[in-house]
């Protein structure tokens, strides 16, 4: 298991895809297959990583499941991406 420090290094360098695989293997189960093909464009400033599960949830059809717990879904996140593929989201 990955120390909690490294999960918070990661939120903090904006790799916000990388997160959420981590989280993947961390503690966050997805429901369906997400098609990381799809182009999505967002815009976060300073937002909750748990505002941001729950609005990538919506737009890109993805269902997350996590245990609060074990992820640090308080964590504000800044993240902008332009027509961008869920794999290539930063």
């Amino acid at each position: 298991m990955l120390k909690r420090s490294y999960i918070f290094d990661l939120l903090l360098s904006g790799g916000l895809l990388s997160c959420l695989l981590l989280f993947l293997t961390e503690g966050v189960t997805l429901t369906q297959q997400p098609d990381l093909k799809q182009k999505i464009t967002v815009r976060y400033s300073d937002i909750p990583l748990e505002s941001i599960l729950k609005d990538l949830s919506q737009s890109a059809h993805i269902q997350f499941s996590y245990s609060s717990d074990r992820i640090p879904v308080n964590t504000k996140i800044t993240l902008f991406a332009e027509n961008e593929t869920l794999e290539k989201v930063p």
